[in-house]
C-alpha cells in the first residue's frame, strides 16, 4: 500500500527477517536445493560490473541507476516496470531468502560440530517452534522443499529492498542510502509512474507480481512501459527508520498528490471473500483518497483467489446450514465494514475513520468497495464461462458446462441483471435439452430459473408457463419432490401478484407440506414460503396471522444466515409493512431500513429491492404527511427502477402511482396526472384492459381531474374504472360502490343533485350489505344522502 513503508513501521516493524526464525528438518534435501539458489545469485545481470564501479549499459556496481534516466525528471513519480518486478524483483526476492536460509544452516551446522551436546537441546527447541502452522507454512515451497521461496515484503525488506541501495548515495538528499527505484537504469525497469499499486506488506511478492502482469495483459499494456509506484521500492526505506513518528498531516498530503498525479490505481485484495487489506485502517485511506479524486481504482487478486471464488459459486447451496454458493458472495459483500478497520495507533485509526465519516461516509465507501467486488466477480465468471465453453464436447463435458452456465445465471439472477441472468440460463437449457432430450426432469431447474427472470420482469403469464412446464416434469418423479416445493412456491409468487390470493395460498401451503415431510419444522427451508404465507395474510388484513408467520420466518434465517443476508432483509421489509398497515409508522421506518441497509450492502444502490425499499420508507413518510420526504424517496425507487427494471415494468407503475399521489396530495395535479398516466400505460400493457390494477389507477386519475375542477375528464376515468370493476366481480362488489360514491360527487360539484342522489344511493346499498350499516364508509354515504335530500326540502 502506499504508506504501508511507514504505517508498516507503526504496526509491527516493517523490515525484520522472519525467515531467521525457522529451522529446516531434511538436511540432505536442502543442501541440494540451496547450491542451485546460491548459483543463481551469484549470474551477475547482464553488463554488471562489480569491482570497478564504473558504468556499463546504464549498470552500476550490478545495480540500474534510475536517476541516470535523463528524460526523467529529478522531482517526476519513478515507478518500477511490471516487467522488472515479474523477471528481476521476484526473482531476487526467493533468492534471497533461499540464501539466508542457506546461510543459517551452514552456521548451524557448524555451531553443531563445536557444541553437539548443547545443540541437540536447540534443535529441539527449533522442532517445537516448527510445530506451528504458520511458521511451518513459511518454510515449505511448492516443491515440498523447507525453505521460503514465496517471501512477503516483510521478510525482503533489508537482504532485497534496502540492500539494493545501501551504498547508493540518494538523488534526492544527496546521503548514503537510495530507494530501490532509484537504483534502476533503462527504460525497461523504471521510468514515470503511471500506475500505483495498493496492497499489504503481508501479500506475497509472486501475488503482487500475478495481479501486475494480469492487469497489463487485460488492458493491452507493454509490461516494460507500465511502471508502477509501489511503496516499498518507492519509498526510501532508510528515510522511513529515521522517522519514526510522521505527522499524519504529511501522510494525507504525499498521498494525496501521488494519487492525484498517477490516478490509476490496483487494490490488491486477498482472500476473496475476507480481504486482509479492508481490516488495516490505512488501507481505507487509500481506498478514500481515490474515490475522492475520482480515480480509475480496481480490484486485482491472485489467480489462485478467482479459482476459489469461481469453486465457491459452483459448489452450490447447502440448504441444511444456508452456506455454500451464492451465501458465499453474501458473506463476502457483507465483510466489508471498513468501520472495523485496525491500526497500531488509535490515533491514527480514529483520524481517519472520523475523515472518512465526515466526506463520504462509513457506508458509502463500503457500498463503492462492493460495487467493485460485484464487477470483479461478474468479469471472472464471464471469463471463466467463456473458457469452458471452448472445451471438450463429449456428453458428459456438456452436461457439466450447462450446470456451470446455469450457476453463474443464478450469480447474475441475484444482483438483479435479468438479461445477463438469462443468457445463462437459455445456454444451460439448450444444452440440456439437446443433451438430454426436453422430457428429461433436469430441465425443470432451467425453466424454474428462466420463469424467475420473466416474474421479476412483471411478465406473470410467462412466467407461469415456465413453472407449470417444470411443474409437470416434476410431480411424478419422487427424486425431484424437493425440487416440486420449490416450483409451488414459485407458482404461487405469480398467483400472489396477480392478485390471485387463494390460489396463491394453495401453492404456498402445498410447498410447506412437501418440505416440513422432507425435513421437519425446524429447516430453513421453510422460512422462504412462510415469509410468503405471511404476505398474503397481510395482503387480506389479517395482520397477527402475517406477524406471526414474519417472526417465524425471522427466527429460521436469523440462526442459519446472521443478521445481514437478504434473505432476512425480505423478511424486515415484510414485517415492517404489517406495522405500516397497523399505523405503527415508527416501527415499520426501524425495520425498513434494517432492511435497506442490508440490501445496498450486498446488492448495490442499484438494485430492484433497493427500490422497493425506497418505496416502503417512503410511505411511512406519506402516511405521516411529510410529503416532501416521501416524495424524495419515491422519485429515488422511481430511478432505480427504470434503470434496472425498464419502462414497462408493474413495479415502476406502481412507483409512478405513489408519486403521483403525492403531487395529487400537495396540490399539484397537472403532475400527478402525468405520473398517473404513466402507470396506467404500463398496467394496460403488462396487465391488459381488464385488470384490478388499472381500476385504482383509474380512480385516481378521475380524482385528480375532479380535484383540478375538470369535471368532464374526471367522470370520464371513473366509468372507466367502474366499466373494469364490473368486468371484475360484477355490480356487487365494494369497490363498485366507492366508485358509485365518487361518480355522485362529481355530478354535486357540477350541480346535478338528483344524479348524484341516485349514484349515492347505489353506493349505500351495496356497502350495507357489504360493509354493515355502522361501516364508517356507510355512514359517509349516508350523510352525503341526507345532505342531498335536504336541499330538496
Amino acid at each position: 500500500m502506499f504508506w504501508n513503508c511507514i504505517h508498516g513501521q507503526r504496526d509491527s516493524g516493517a523490515g525484520k527477517n522472519k525467515y531467521q526464525e525457522h529451522q529446516c528438518d531434511d538436511e540432505d534435501q536442502d543442501i541440494m536445493v540451496v547450491e542451485g539458489a546460491v548459483d543463481e545469485i551469484e549470474k551477475p545481470i547482464k553488463g554488471s560490473i562489480t569491482t570497478t564501479g564504473e558504468k556499463e549499459n546504464g549498470v552500476v556496481n550490478g545495480e540500474f541507476c534510475g536517476r541516470e534516466v535523463e528524460s526523467i525528471a529529478r522531482d517526476e513519480v519513478l515507478g518500477v516496470s511490471v516487467y522488472h518486478l515479474d523477471t528481476v524483483f521476484k526473482k531476487c526476492s526467493t533468492n534471497a531468502i533461499v540464501s539466508a536460509a542457506v546461510e543459517h544452516r551452514i552456521r548451524n551446522n557448524s555451531s553443531e560440530q563445536r557444541h553437539k551436546t548443547i545443540m541437540k537441546k536447540k534443535r529441539l527447541f527449533f522442532m517445537r517452534k516448527n510445530k506451528n502452522p504458520r511458521q511451518q507454512e513459511q518454510i515449505t515451497t511448492n516443491s515440498g522443499k523447507n525453505l521460503s521461496p514465496s517471501p512477503n515484503i516483510y521478510d525482503i525488506v533489508d537482504c532485497v529492498i534496502k540492500e539494493k541501495g545501501r551504498n547508493v548515495t540518494c538523488p534526492r538528499d544527496g546521503r548514503l542510502g537510495a530507494a530501490y527505484v532509484d537504483c534502476l537504469y533503462g527504460e525497461d525497469h523504471v521510468g514515470k509512474a503511471n500506475v500505483m499499486i495498493s496492497y499489504g506488506w503481508g501479500n506475497k511478492v509472486e501475488e503482487i507480481c500475478a495481479v501486475l502482469v494480469k492487469y497489463c495483459n487485460e488492458h493491452k499494456l507493454d509490461m516494460k512501459r507500465t511502471y508502477v509506484w509501489i511503496c516499498c521500492l518507492c519509498n526510501n526505506q532508510f528515510r522511513v527508520d529515521e522517522q519514526s513518528d510522521v505527522p499524519f498531516e504529511e501522510f494525507e498530503q504525499i498521498f494525496e498528490d501521488k494519487v492525484v498525479g498517477i490516478k490509476n490505481i490496483v487494490s490488491l485484495m486477498s482472500p476473496w471473500n475476507s480481504p486482509v487489506y479492508l481490516t488495516r485502517v490505512w488501507c481505507i485511506f487509500e481506498l478514500h483518497k481515490a474515490y475522492s479524486n475520482e480515480c480509475n481504482l480496481m480490484i486485482a487478486m491472485p489467480p489462485e483467489e478467482e479459482l476459489k471464488m469461481i469453486e465457491s459459486v459452483l459448489r452450490g447451496e447447502d440448504v441444511d446450514e444456508g452456506t455454500g454458493g451464492i451465501h458465499d458472495l453474501y458473506d463476502a459483500l457483507n465483510n466489508t465494514n471498513i468501520e472495523d478497520a485496525q491500526a497500531s495507533r488509535e490515533d491514527d485509526r480514529k483520524r481517519i475513520l472520523q475523515m472518512v465519516e465526515e466526506t463520504t461516509g462509513a457506508e458509502v465507501l463500503n457500498n463503492q468497495v462492493n460495487d467493485m467486488l460485484r464487477k470483479w466477480i461478474s468479469k471472472i465468471l464471464d471469463e471463466f464461462a467463456a473458457r469452458e465453453s471452448l472445451g471438450p464436447n463429449g456428453e458428459a463435458e456438456q452436461i457439466r458446462l450447462a450446470w456451470m452456465l446455469n450457476r453463474i445465471g443464478l450469480v447474475y439472477d441475484n444482483q438483479g441483471e435479468y438479461d445477463n441472468a438469462l443468457e445463462y440460463y437459455e445456454r444451460a437449457h439448450s444444452i440440456k435439452n439437446k443433451v438430454l432430450g426436453p422430457d428429461h426432469p433436469d430441465l425443470a431447474t432451467t425453466y424454474n430459473n428462466m420463469g424467475s427472470i420473466y416474474e421479476n420482469q412483471g411478465d406473470y403469464q410467462k412466467a407461469l408457463d415456465y413453472y407449470e412446464k417444470a411443474r409437470d416434469l416434476q410431480k411424478n418423479n419422487p427424486d425431484q419432490y424437493n425440487n416440486l416445493a420449490n416450483t409451488y412456491n414459485n407458482i404461487g409468487l405469480v398467483y400472489d401478484n396477480l392478485e390471485d390470493y387463494d390460489r396463491a395460498l394453495e401453492n404456498y401451503q402445498l410447498c410447506k407440506d412437501i418440505r416440513m415431510n422432507l425435513f421437519g419444522r425446524d429447516h430453513l427451508s421453510l422460512a422462504n414460503v412462510v415469509n410468503n404465507i405471511g404476505s398474503v395474510y397481510d395482503k387480506q388484513g389479517e395482520f397477527s396471522n402475517a406477524l406471526e408467520c414474519y417472526d417465524n420466518a425471522r427466527i429460521l434465517e436469523e440462526r442459519f444466515y446472521g443478521k445481514n443476508h437478504p434473505q432476512l432483509a425480505t423478511t424486515y421489509s415484510n414485517i415492517g409493512l404489517v406495522h405500516s398497515n397497523q399505523g405503527k409508522f415508527g416501527k415499520a421506518l426501524e425495520y425498513y431500513e434494517m432492511a435497506r441497509v442490508i440490501e445496498e450492502k450486498v446488492f448495490g444502490k442499484d438494485h430492484p429491492d433497493i427500490a422497493t425499499s425506497y418505496n416502503n420508507i417512503g410511505g411511512v413518510y406519506d402516511n405521516e404527511g411529510k410529503y416532501e420526504m416521501a416524495l424524495k424517496y419515491y422519485k429515488m425507487a422511481f430511478d432505480i427502477e427504470r434503470r434496472c427494471l425498464g419502462e414497462d415494468h408493474p413495479a415502476l407503475a406502481s412507483t409512478c402511482n405513489n408519486i403521483g399521489g403525492m403531487y395529487n396530495d400537495m396540490g399539484d395535479y397537472d403532475r400527478a396526472i402525468e405520473y398517473y398516466e404513466m402507470a396506467l400505460t404500463i398496467e394496460e400493457k403488462v396487465f391488459g384492459r381488464s385488470h384490478p390494477e388499472l381500476v385504482s389507477n383509474l380512480v385516481a386519475i378521475g380524482a385528480a381531474y375532479c380535484d383540478k375542477g375538470i369535471y368532464d375528464m374526471s367522470l370520464t376515468y371513473y366509468r372507466k374504472a367502474q366499466n373494469v370493476q364490473e368486468k371484475i366481480n360484477g355490480k356487487n362488489d365494494t369497490e363498485y360502490a366507492y366508485i358509485l360514491n365518487n361518480i355522485g360527487g362529481v355530478h354535486m360539484k357540477q350541480g346535478k343533485n338528483s344524479i348524484a342522489l341516485t349514484c349515492f344511493e347505489d353506493a349505500l346499498t351495496i356497502l350495507k350489505r357489504t360493509l354493515g350499516s355502522d361501516h364508517v364508509n356507510t355512514v359517509a354515504v349516508s350523510d352525503s344522502i341526507a345532505y342531498l335530500t335536504s336541499l330538496k326540502k
